[in-house]
């Protein structure tokens, strides 16, 4: 081939395949600019998501991003967008966050490139879809999301709970749904041991405090396997399981006991295990090591609450004012606890 037909061939070449390639550009990663993150758009403009809606939390959106606060991901907003309208819901156990944002420009994101840190994010999907921009983003660890308005931006800053709030507790109240545990007198223990978890969720909200974490709120059957994940995922600093107690030769055996996964745990549940027979009255039988105590190696606390075949122990654990009790024990212990080490 001569100079000219290479040249002639050169140009045509260029004009079919520059447009293309500029095209496939514009439509898969420029969206997502500097992060080049981008997996492409969900040709069905649906967001996927493995969470129920209980499993799906809202996020507060605030104004100013403090001094000193890195995001993760800053997302540029239009002029039309309405700033109140603005959604951003997360499922941290799955690692993904949504965010969808009203505006009329369908080729802003486009047009317009995202930045920030990157921390965390693994992924971004981008869909247009009924005059919503949305984002589903995956992470690489649980998370959870703080959002900020600034100027003309969008700021997701994401913290693991250990980040956010210095430790992290995980309550597990045994059983749930059709698995009921044991039963006396008309006390069940899945509800016995619920009301004790979340007593304790109910006085660390109450006090504003958000490291306290629990693997069901409802009668709810919640595997072995999902129980776990939490463990593995938020890892806590301690995990402890509620569950009840009983002796089938007697009707009069009674009292509280614990076994832990470790000899530093074996420290902390017998502290707990005083500061709770002081508060209710109830006989402390003491804790034992057993390796994998709640089902976890090094960090589990298992916790009895009482004798369901003793009438006036199962009575007792079942009441409201026993799991207010036991709740505020065990939240102010720990909670005081984390607060030493920091001041010391």
């Amino acid at each position: 081939m001569n100079r000219h037909g290479l040249l002639i061939t050169t140009i045509l070449i260029t004009c079919i395949f520059m447009p293309l390639m500029i095209f496939l550009s514009v439509n898969h990663d420029t969206y997502a600019g500097s992060l080049r993150l981008a997996e492409g758009r969900r040709p069905d403009g649906d967001v996927p998501s493995e969470a129920s809606p209980e499993e799906v939390t809202n996020t507060e959106i605030m104004g100013e991003m403090p001094d000193g606060v890195e995001a993760s991901l800053c997302v540029p907003l239009a002029e039309d967008t309405d700033r109140n309208a603005v959604q951003v819901s997360g499922d941290p156990m799955s690692y993904r966050v949504y965010i969808t944002i009203p505006t009329e420009e369908q080729n802003f994101y486009y047009k317009n490139e995202l930045s920030g840190s990157q921390k965390g994010i693994t992924g971004i999907t981008y869909d247009y879809k009924d005059r919503m921009a949305r984002f589903e983003i995956d992470t690489d660890a649980y998370y959870e999301s703080s959002v900020y308005m600034s100027g003309d931006s969008m700021n997701l800053v994401l913290s693991t709970p250990k980040e956010r709030y210095g430790y992290v507790y995980v309550l597990d109240p045994a059983y749930g749904g059709e698995n009921t545990g044991s039963s006396g007198y008309g006390v069940i223990e899945k509800d016995v041991t619920l009301k004790a978890a979340n007593a304790v969720m109910k006085a660390a909200e109450t006090a504003g405090n958000g490291g306290f974490f629990t693997t069901r709120k409802d009668d709810e059957d919640i595997s072995g396997e999902d129980r776990l994940k939490y463990n593995a995922v938020l890892e806590p600093d301690i995990f402890i399981s509620f569950r009840v107690n009983s002796d089938s030769d007697t009707r009069m055996t009674n009292g509280i006991s614990a076994e832990a996964g470790s000899p530093a745990m074996k420290e902390v549940a017998d502290v707990l295990l005083d500061a709770i027979s002081a508060e209710t009255g109830q006989e402390n039988k003491g804790s034992s090591i057993v390796s994998g105590a709640a089902g976890v190696e090094g960090n589990g606390i298992v916790i009895y609450l009482g004798y369901i075949t003793n009438k006036a122990e199962a009575m007792k654990i079942d009441s409201e004012e026993y799991a207010d009790k036991l709740g505020n024990v065990i939240y102010y212990l720990l909670s005081d606890s984390e607060e030493e080490t920091v001041t010391d």
